[in-house]
């Protein structure tokens, strides 16, 4: 096996293949809110081989043709410009390796993609009934575990894990060349009452079978029946699956006393987006006895949530903007109905405002987050427009090695506050 890169001075980023360091070049990783989870990551990257005498190419397991059946784990730090410390952004697998077209033969490519990308190749076969928030994750993560050349925890608590300012940091951070203080992990953004919530039950029961669902089936029932986030983030060893209520660290620009900074904001915010949205709920069931057998039979009575984003009801003069129109869902409490109308309206919102920031290289930041800016072009600062708080829907970390400078893009929109939105009535009607 060859041995590690050792560079001379510190990089912008670090990337490993199986405990391999490589001489990387230009490196591209992206988290979306899409896909399985509520975001997802991916990683393309390039590498030189051979370097300095290493064949680093012998790294990649797969490119043997008697071991291609399995999977090279990729692991990619970035530095953060403002703190000088390591991220681990991601750990995934190789989907694909070769030579650069149009280069010299030593430059080679690779992508990568996260653990949540393989959730719809996963046949899930449960019956849920009553069932906690952490019993469908559990369920996720024990089923992942099989399928993957690295561990998969449930972040369910914070006992293995240390506060540091708004970051959290894994205590054992040791890795090859790096000593514990170079890494600066968002793993477990989770704060004390959200983890509180992962009893929840859901009380509409449902079915998965093997050959017609998927654990991205199970995902997605979890966050439309729960109104929750879930996602993997990078661990010491593997992933971490996260399932929180509005689980997101806090960045404010240079300019208002933060430690991000921007250097441009073209942002816009819709000044008249949805403020409304009703969701009808499953027809309930009624229990009767025939014989020993207890028997549910529908019902023709509906359960209906109206759920309303306060602010923007008042900034609209008191005037419903409806989202599209009723949506009707499975949920057959009142509970879960009502989350679905929180939760499809959160979405709603979100879609009417969009726009794009770039900062210098900023490592502990993903989707969810919030970030505190004014408009900005080209470092200069508006002096005349209010702060707006945005929310971060994708990250793009651009680590260049030639005269462009890296710096990390980001996709944002208009932040819905988990208290902004709340139910103002709900109903039971007949069909």
């Amino acid at each position: 096996m060859v041995e590690s890169h050792a560079p001379d001075t510190p990089t912008d980023s670090r990337i490993y293949v199986n405990g391999t360091r490589l001489p990387a070049g230009n490196v591209d990783c992206h988290l979306r809110k899409e896909g399985n989870l509520d975001f997802t990551r991916y990683v393309e990257g390039e590498f030189a081989s051979p370097f300095r005498g290493g064949n680093y190419t012998d790294a990649f397991n797969g490119l043997a043709p008697e071991d291609q059946d399995g999977f090279d784990v990729v692991r990619l730090d970035v530095r953060d410009y403002e703190t000088e410390r390591y991220t681990t952004v991601f750990r995934g697998y190789v989907t694909g390796v070769g030579n650069s077209s149009n280069e010299p033969e030593q430059r080679w490519r690779f992508r990568a993609q996260g653990p949540g990308h393989l959730l719809d190749n996963i046949p899930a076969s449960k019956r849920f009934t009553d069932a906690t928030i952490t019993d469908v994750a559990t369920y996720i993560t024990e089923n992942l575990n099989e399928k993957l050349p690295f561990p998969v925890v449930f972040l369910e608590t914070l006992e293995d894990v240390v506060q540091e300012g708004d970051t959290v940091r894994n205590v054992e951070s040791a890795n090859d060349d790096a000593s514990p203080s170079d890494y600066a992990f968002p793993i477990a953004r989770i704060f004390s009452d959200l983890v509180a919530s992962l009893t929840d039950n859901i009380h509409t029961p449902h079915t998965f079978q093997a050959n017609r669902d998927t654990l991205a089936d199970v995902a997605s029932w979890l966050k439309d029946k729960s109104n929750v986030e879930i996602w993997l983030t990078p661990t010491d060893e593997g992933v971490g699956l996260v399932v929180a209520r509005g689980a997101k660290q806090r960045h404010e620009a240079h300019y208002l006393g933060g430690d991000t900074q921007i250097v441009n904001n073209d942002a816009l915010v819709e000044l008249r987006p949805v403020n409304t949205k009703v969701v009808k709920g499953g027809a309930k069931e009624s229990q009767f006895s025939v014989g020993p057998l207890e028997i549910n039979s529908p019902t023709d009575t509906f359960t209906t949530a109206k759920a309303r984003h306060k602010p923007l009801y008042r900034r609209a003069g008191q005037r419903e903007l409806h989202a599209n129109t009723e949506t009707k869902t499975g949920a057959l409490s009142k509970e879960e109905v009502g989350n679905e109308a929180k939760s499809l309206l959160k979405q709603a919102i979100e879609g009417t405002t969009e726009g794009t920031m770039q900062t210098l290289l900023r490592g502990p930041i993903a989707p969810f987050d919030t970030v505190e800016a004014r408009p900005t072009c080209n470092e200069r600062v508006s002096a005349s427009d209010e702060s707006i708080t945005y929310e971060v829907s994708r990250v793009h970390h651009k680590i260049r090695t030639g005269d462009e400078m890296s710096s990390t893009e980001l996709n944002v929109g208009v932040h819905v506050g988990d208290d902004d939105i709340t139910i103002i009535d709900s109903w039971e009607s007949e069909a």
